[in-house]
């Protein structure tokens, strides 16, 4: 299950890419769907990253009849397992770092992305967890992201 603003952003990014692609006749630098999307740098990196997921999920693991490994093309936008391994360490700083900030702050950070190894909930299913609007829950998400960035930054 992908939640709908996910959805709305890989569908944003696919469109800005085509018509970049369209008008410049390349494929556009990060740096040209950052300011094509309104997002930053290091915001349009989480969504290229999120929508090669994505798709990667899509394309299934089985490589066609009479093509091997040495017949693969790599795919430069593909994030390497080195940089995999900087965001599993900085995911293991940011789970360590949740005792840290408020317990309810930590219990919605928790719940919405999934780090007590159980699957991401939406804004409206944690609510009705914890008694919340989803409203609120984001608020809470967004005040202990500040927090959690301010301690990851330290």
């Amino acid at each position: 299950h992908i939640p709908t603003y996910m959805v709305e952003l890989i569908n944003q990014w696919r469109y800005i890419w085509a018509e970049l692609e369209s008008e410049k006749a390349r494929h556009p630098e990060l740096e040209e769907m950052a300011e094509a999307m309104s997002v930053t740098v290091k915001k349009a990196k989480a969504i290229r990253d999120i929508v090669e997921v994505v798709d990667a999920g899509f394309q299934g693991d089985s490589l066609e009849e009479g093509s091997g490994l040495n017949d693969t093309i790599p795919d430069e936008h593909c994030a390497l397992p080195e940089d995999a391994l900087v965001s599993d360490e900085e995911l293991k700083k940011a789970i360590s770092l949740l005792s840290e900030i408020e317990p309810r702050e930590a219990e919605v950070l928790t719940l919405r992305f999934g780090l007590n190894g159980e699957l991401p909930l939406t804004l409206k299913e944690i609510g009705k967890v914890l008694g919340l609007t989803r409203e609120r829950i984001r608020q809470i998400q967004r005040n202990g992201l500040s927090k959690l960035h301010e301690l990851m930054v330290d």
